[in-house]
Protein backbone atom coordinates (compact mmCIF):
# COMPACT_ATOMS: atom_id res chain seq x y z
CA UNK A 1 0.00 0.00 0.00
CA UNK A 2 1.59 3.58 -0.85
CA UNK A 3 -0.38 6.50 1.04
CA UNK A 4 0.64 9.77 -0.47
CA UNK A 5 -2.05 12.21 1.22
CA UNK A 6 -4.09 11.82 4.37
CA UNK A 7 -5.76 14.16 6.74
CA UNK A 8 -7.54 13.91 10.11
CA UNK A 9 -6.53 11.30 12.67
CA UNK A 10 -4.68 8.26 10.70
CA UNK A 11 -3.65 4.82 11.81
CA UNK A 12 -1.54 2.81 10.27
CA UNK A 13 -1.48 -1.21 11.72
CA UNK A 14 0.69 -3.76 10.38
CA UNK A 15 0.17 -6.13 13.08
CA UNK A 16 0.40 -9.53 12.77
CA UNK A 17 -2.46 -11.94 13.64
CA UNK A 18 -3.39 -13.88 16.71
CA UNK A 19 -3.65 -17.36 17.17
CA UNK A 20 -6.00 -19.79 18.73
CA UNK A 21 -6.16 -23.51 19.20
CA UNK A 22 -8.10 -24.32 15.42
CA UNK A 23 -10.95 -26.11 17.52
CA UNK A 24 -8.58 -29.11 18.24
CA UNK A 25 -10.86 -29.95 21.96
CA UNK A 26 -10.01 -33.09 22.61
CA UNK A 27 -7.10 -33.61 20.38
CA UNK A 28 -3.27 -33.60 20.24
CA UNK A 29 -3.02 -30.19 18.79
CA UNK A 30 -1.12 -27.42 19.94
CA UNK A 31 -2.26 -23.75 20.24
CA UNK A 32 -0.55 -22.26 16.72
CA UNK A 33 1.99 -19.46 16.68
CA UNK A 34 1.10 -15.82 16.00
CA UNK A 35 2.09 -13.55 12.59
CA UNK A 36 4.96 -11.37 12.70
CA UNK A 37 4.27 -7.28 12.63
CA UNK A 38 4.83 -5.98 9.44
CA UNK A 39 7.11 -2.63 8.49
CA UNK A 40 6.21 0.84 8.00
CA UNK A 41 7.91 2.83 5.91
CA UNK A 42 8.04 6.84 5.63
CA UNK A 43 9.84 8.99 2.92
CA UNK A 44 10.65 11.33 5.62
CA UNK A 45 10.39 11.78 9.38
CA UNK A 46 8.06 9.66 10.88
CA UNK A 47 4.54 11.84 11.25
CA UNK A 48 2.62 12.56 14.19
CA UNK A 49 -0.13 9.65 13.99
CA UNK A 50 -0.34 6.42 15.31
CA UNK A 51 1.62 3.54 14.17
CA UNK A 52 1.25 0.12 15.01
CA UNK A 53 3.30 -2.93 14.03
CA UNK A 54 3.00 -5.50 17.20
CA UNK A 55 3.08 -8.76 16.63
CA UNK A 56 0.20 -11.15 17.23
CA UNK A 57 0.01 -13.40 20.81
CA UNK A 58 0.54 -16.60 20.82
CA UNK A 59 -2.67 -18.87 20.51
CA UNK A 60 -4.31 -20.84 24.02
CA UNK A 61 -4.12 -24.27 24.82
CA UNK A 62 -7.49 -25.45 26.14
CA UNK A 63 -9.30 -28.78 25.86
CA UNK A 64 -6.02 -31.12 25.38
CA UNK A 65 -6.83 -34.69 25.37
CA UNK A 66 -5.22 -36.29 28.80
CA UNK A 67 -3.74 -39.73 26.58
CA UNK A 68 -2.18 -37.11 24.89
CA UNK A 69 2.29 -36.02 25.05
CA UNK A 70 3.02 -32.28 26.13
CA UNK A 71 2.61 -29.99 23.82
CA UNK A 72 5.04 -27.91 22.61
CA UNK A 73 4.04 -24.18 23.80
CA UNK A 74 3.12 -21.83 21.05
CA UNK A 75 5.10 -18.75 21.09
CA UNK A 76 4.19 -15.27 20.34
CA UNK A 77 5.45 -13.10 17.17
CA UNK A 78 7.69 -10.57 17.21
CA UNK A 79 7.00 -6.99 16.65
CA UNK A 80 7.73 -5.12 13.12
CA UNK A 81 9.71 -2.00 12.36
CA UNK A 82 9.04 1.07 11.09
CA UNK A 83 11.16 3.15 8.87
CA UNK A 84 12.11 6.88 8.14
CA UNK A 85 13.83 8.74 5.76
CA UNK A 86 13.40 5.62 3.17
CA UNK A 87 14.48 5.78 -0.34
CA UNK A 88 12.34 3.72 -2.52
CA UNK A 89 14.21 1.96 -5.87
CA UNK A 90 12.37 0.70 -8.81
CA UNK A 91 12.03 -2.83 -9.85
CA UNK A 92 11.18 -3.05 -13.83
CA UNK A 93 12.02 -7.42 -13.02
CA UNK A 94 10.76 -10.22 -11.48
CA UNK A 95 12.84 -10.75 -8.41
CA UNK A 96 13.94 -14.15 -9.89
CA UNK A 97 15.77 -12.65 -12.39
CA UNK A 98 17.85 -10.56 -10.51
CA UNK A 99 20.89 -12.02 -10.52
CA UNK A 100 21.13 -12.46 -14.20
CA UNK A 101 21.49 -8.36 -14.83
CA UNK A 102 24.23 -5.79 -14.08
CA UNK A 103 23.08 -4.15 -10.15
CA UNK A 104 23.06 -1.01 -11.96
CA UNK A 105 20.47 -2.50 -14.55
CA UNK A 106 20.86 -0.50 -18.15
CA UNK A 107 17.71 0.61 -19.38
CA UNK A 108 18.83 2.01 -23.02
CA UNK A 109 21.63 3.11 -24.71
CA UNK A 110 20.47 5.04 -27.55
CA UNK A 111 22.34 6.89 -31.12
CA UNK A 112 20.95 9.32 -32.72
CA UNK A 113 22.42 11.97 -35.73
CA UNK A 114 21.55 15.54 -34.70
CA UNK A 115 22.77 17.44 -37.61
CA UNK A 116 26.14 16.88 -38.23
CA UNK A 117 27.17 15.26 -34.69
CA UNK A 118 25.82 12.18 -32.93
CA UNK A 119 24.14 12.26 -29.61
CA UNK A 120 24.42 9.18 -27.24
CA UNK A 121 22.50 9.13 -24.04
CA UNK A 122 20.95 6.17 -21.59
CA UNK A 123 19.81 5.51 -18.65
CA UNK A 124 20.59 3.18 -15.38
CA UNK A 125 18.58 2.27 -12.79
CA UNK A 126 20.86 1.98 -9.76
CA UNK A 127 23.47 4.72 -10.55
CA UNK A 128 24.60 4.85 -6.86
CA UNK A 129 26.28 1.47 -8.24
CA UNK A 130 28.30 2.65 -11.37
CA UNK A 131 32.04 3.45 -10.88
CA UNK A 132 32.26 4.66 -14.38
CA UNK A 133 30.88 5.04 -18.23
CA UNK A 134 32.85 4.72 -21.07
CA UNK A 135 31.24 5.36 -24.65
CA UNK A 136 33.29 3.91 -27.01
CA UNK A 137 33.31 4.12 -31.06
CA UNK A 138 34.64 1.88 -33.47
CA UNK A 139 37.71 2.81 -35.73
CA UNK A 140 38.67 -0.41 -38.27
CA UNK A 141 38.70 -3.24 -36.10
CA UNK A 142 39.74 -1.63 -33.08
CA UNK A 143 37.19 0.51 -30.28
CA UNK A 144 38.38 3.37 -29.16
CA UNK A 145 37.31 5.48 -26.51
CA UNK A 146 35.59 8.98 -27.21
CA UNK A 147 33.67 9.63 -23.98
CA UNK A 148 34.34 9.00 -20.18
CA UNK A 149 31.35 9.77 -18.05
CA UNK A 150 31.17 9.90 -14.44
CA UNK A 151 28.07 8.83 -12.31
CA UNK A 152 25.95 10.51 -9.77
CA UNK A 153 23.84 9.17 -6.90
CA UNK A 154 20.14 10.28 -7.94
CA UNK A 155 20.95 11.21 -11.40
CA UNK A 156 19.41 8.30 -14.08
CA UNK A 157 19.87 9.64 -17.40
CA UNK A 158 23.35 10.70 -19.30
CA UNK A 159 24.55 11.48 -22.64
CA UNK A 160 27.33 11.69 -24.63
CA UNK A 161 28.66 13.34 -28.20
CA UNK A 162 30.64 12.31 -30.85
CA UNK A 163 31.28 15.45 -32.78
CA UNK A 164 32.94 13.68 -35.78
CA UNK A 165 31.27 10.97 -36.84
CA UNK A 166 33.03 9.71 -40.02
CA UNK A 167 31.22 9.42 -43.41
CA UNK A 168 29.29 6.05 -43.59
CA UNK A 169 28.19 3.71 -40.56
CA UNK A 170 29.38 4.23 -37.40
CA UNK A 171 29.09 2.03 -34.22
CA UNK A 172 29.34 2.61 -30.86
CA UNK A 173 28.96 0.82 -27.17
CA UNK A 174 28.52 1.60 -23.38
CA UNK A 175 30.56 0.23 -20.95
CA UNK A 176 29.37 0.14 -17.64
CA UNK A 177 31.67 -0.11 -14.62
CA UNK A 178 30.42 -1.78 -11.69
CA UNK A 179 32.32 -0.16 -8.16
CA UNK A 180 32.41 -3.68 -6.85
CA UNK A 181 34.97 -4.29 -10.23
CA UNK A 182 32.33 -6.06 -12.29
CA UNK A 183 32.01 -4.26 -15.89
CA UNK A 184 29.59 -4.87 -18.93
CA UNK A 185 28.89 -3.71 -22.57
CA UNK A 186 25.36 -2.57 -24.03
CA UNK A 187 24.21 -3.66 -27.40
CA UNK A 188 26.32 -2.00 -30.19
CA UNK A 189 24.35 0.89 -31.85
CA UNK A 190 24.88 2.23 -36.00
CA UNK A 191 24.12 5.99 -37.01
CA UNK A 192 24.36 6.03 -41.09
CA UNK A 193 26.64 9.52 -41.63
CA UNK A 194 26.64 10.65 -45.23
CA UNK A 195 28.98 13.27 -46.80
CA UNK A 196 29.98 15.87 -44.74
CA UNK A 197 30.79 19.62 -45.84
CA UNK A 198 34.15 20.04 -44.32
CA UNK A 199 37.32 18.68 -45.40
CA UNK A 200 38.46 16.36 -42.25
CA UNK A 201 37.54 15.77 -38.26
CA UNK A 202 40.15 14.80 -35.53
CA UNK A 203 39.05 12.77 -32.48
CA UNK A 204 39.57 12.21 -29.56
CA UNK A 205 40.45 15.58 -28.99
CA UNK A 206 42.11 16.61 -26.72
CA UNK A 207 44.65 13.37 -27.08
CA UNK A 208 47.33 11.57 -25.40
CA UNK A 209 47.90 8.94 -27.47
CA UNK A 210 46.68 7.44 -31.39
CA UNK A 211 44.65 10.16 -32.82
CA UNK A 212 42.08 9.53 -35.68
CA UNK A 213 41.34 11.65 -38.74
CA UNK A 214 38.45 11.11 -40.92
CA UNK A 215 36.19 13.20 -43.55
CA UNK A 216 36.91 13.78 -47.10
CA UNK A 217 40.15 12.82 -47.43
CA UNK A 218 41.85 11.84 -50.55
CA UNK A 219 44.30 9.32 -50.89
CA UNK A 220 47.92 10.05 -51.74
CA UNK A 221 47.50 13.58 -50.53
CA UNK A 222 49.85 14.42 -46.80
CA UNK A 223 48.62 14.67 -43.56
CA UNK A 224 51.07 16.66 -41.34
CA UNK A 225 51.10 17.64 -37.74
CA UNK A 226 53.32 20.77 -36.95
CA UNK A 227 54.00 22.82 -33.75
CA UNK A 228 53.10 26.26 -33.31
CA UNK A 229 56.20 27.47 -35.07
CA UNK A 230 55.52 25.47 -38.21
CA UNK A 231 58.11 22.61 -37.44
CA UNK A 232 56.70 19.73 -39.26
CA UNK A 233 56.49 16.52 -36.07
CA UNK A 234 55.00 14.09 -38.08
CA UNK A 235 53.78 13.50 -41.41
CA UNK A 236 52.07 10.54 -43.74
CA UNK A 237 50.44 9.85 -47.08
CA UNK A 238 46.65 9.52 -46.91
CA UNK A 239 45.90 5.79 -47.23
CA UNK A 240 41.81 5.84 -46.63
CA UNK A 241 39.33 8.00 -45.35
CA UNK A 242 39.50 7.04 -41.40
CA UNK A 243 43.71 7.86 -40.96
CA UNK A 244 45.25 7.14 -37.50
CA UNK A 245 48.30 9.26 -36.28
CA UNK A 246 50.18 7.63 -33.91
CA UNK A 247 51.49 10.77 -31.89
CA UNK A 248 55.30 10.81 -31.17
CA UNK A 249 56.25 11.82 -27.57
CA UNK A 250 55.23 15.32 -27.02
CA UNK A 251 55.03 17.31 -24.22
CA UNK A 252 51.34 18.31 -23.42
CA UNK A 253 50.00 21.47 -25.39
CA UNK A 254 48.42 22.91 -28.62
CA UNK A 255 49.74 21.66 -31.82
CA UNK A 256 48.24 21.80 -35.12
CA UNK A 257 47.12 19.09 -37.96
CA UNK A 258 47.56 20.03 -41.68
CA UNK A 259 45.44 18.48 -44.48
CA UNK A 260 45.89 20.60 -47.90
CA UNK A 261 44.97 24.18 -46.93
CA UNK A 262 42.93 23.26 -43.67
CA UNK A 263 44.29 23.92 -40.52
CA UNK A 264 42.63 22.03 -37.31
CA UNK A 265 44.14 22.38 -33.83
CA UNK A 266 44.96 19.58 -32.06
CA UNK A 267 45.32 19.39 -28.24
CA UNK A 268 48.30 16.77 -26.59
CA UNK A 269 47.89 16.03 -22.83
Amino acid sequence: MNVANYTGNSVIRANGGNSANGGTIGGCYGGGGDGSGGAVYFTGAVRAITVSVNGGAAGVESGRDGTCAAEQAAGAGSNGQIFSVYSFRRSFDPAGYCLLLLPSKLLYFKAQLMNQSVLLNWQVDHPELVKQFTVEKKTGNDWVVIAVVDPADGRFKYSATDLYPATGHNFYRLKVTERSGSSDYSETRMVWMGNRSEDFFIYPNPASGNVFVTGKLVRGEMLQLINLYGSILWQQKIQAENQTIGLPPLPPGVYLVRYKKTVKKLIVR
